[in-house]
């Protein structure tokens, strides 16, 4: 095949294609037909000589060639993409587009705080937000498809791929309804209570971890009748209608503390917080305008934690 017959548009419509796992997700990601994507990608196949998809009622699935096409296409892709942000930099311009991924509770509290302070500055540029777990948005930040994230550090961890940037760090408490048994105790104690019920952050959750290595500590486990969730909305519903208790930072229920539907139990255990990080691509890979985005979005997460005072200057050890 002729480098000169494949086309920036046929590439863009496999990449899609890819992550979605569907032609019709991705027929409509791209506002086009479905079957003129399927056209073009059949063009495509037809033009490298190669079949890239396996198709099934299920959706499609990427085939040796296409694995190959992926992880050259990514690479591509992130290039056409800096390219034009250093353009637009040369020419005056800020980036037209920022995607920024954001975990749950940075979605639900934080976040869209600091977009709206972020656009005051920066009104002409498009933002794009991604809510996920962790992983799947470092997935997603390696290949290109998010600029930025911002979620839960780990001081254990380590990444040579991307630059980590401290934030602020907050409390974590646990929360029950108002009226619950533990509610009214001058100092709430787990091991009385054992056999509670918990809904309790995702299985990946660094709170989760937290907890877990405090009970252990103590002889106890969290009980498998456990509720696990990735989902703000579920937990805070679940505290409210029902006898479980929450481990959530203070920030998830701001709103129902205020409005006295939920209590915070007191008690005698370790402080816990979480730390915020934001997470990009190495600095010397990323292009002007998304260099100058990172640090405004820096500056104004921090504005943001200066005003609800919580920690923003001297980040945990490991971070």
């Amino acid at each position: 095949m002729n480098i000169k017959n494949f086309s920036v548009p046929s590439l863009l419509d496999f990449l899609t294609v890819a992550n979605c796992g569907s032609i019709n997700r991705a027929a409509s990601e791209l506002n086009i037909s479905q079957p003129a994507l399927t056209r073009n990608l059949k063009r495509l196949e037809d033009r490298l000589g190669a079949r890239l998809f396996e198709r099934s009622h299920k959706g499609v699935r990427l085939t040796d060639a296409g694995e190959l096409l992926l992880e050259h296409g990514r690479r591509v892709e992130q290039e056409l993409r800096d390219a034009v942000s250093s353009l637009n930099q040369l020419k005056g311009e800020r980036p037209e587009k920022i995607s920024i991924g954001m975990s749950p509770t940075m979605a639900h509290s934080f976040g869209p705080q600091a977009v709206i302070d972020m656009l005051k500055n920066w009104g002409d540029t498009q933002v794009r937000i991604v809510e996920s777990l962790k992983p799947h948005l470092l997935s997603e930040l390696t290949s290109g498809r998010i600029d930025m994230v911002a979620t839960v550090g780990n001081p254990q961890e380590s990444f040579e791929e991307f630059d980590t940037e401290y934030l602020f760090s907050d409390e974590i408490g646990l929360f029950a309804r108002h009226g619950h048994p533990a509610a009214d105790l001058d100092t709430f104690s787990i091991r009385p209570f054992k056999r509670m019920t918990w809904v309790l952050p995702d299985s990946q959750a660094y709170i989760l971890q937290r907890l877990v290595e405090y009970m252990e500590g103590i002889g106890l486990e969290v009980s498998h009748t456990a509720i696990y969730t990735a989902s703000i909305s579920f937990m805070k519903s679940a505290v409210t209608r029902s006898e479980r208790i929450a481990i959530a930072p203070i920030s998830t229920f701001e709103d129902e503390l205020s409005r006295g539907q939920v209590v915070r139990l007191k008690g005698q255990w370790p402080e816990m917080e979480r730390h915020f990080c934001l997470y990009t691509r190495r600095r010397e890979d990323l292009p002007t305008p998304m260099v100058a985005a990172r640090t405004l979005f820096i500056e104004t997460m921090r504005d943001i934690a200066k005003e609800r005072r919580l920690r923003y200057q001297s980040p945990p050890i490991g971070l």
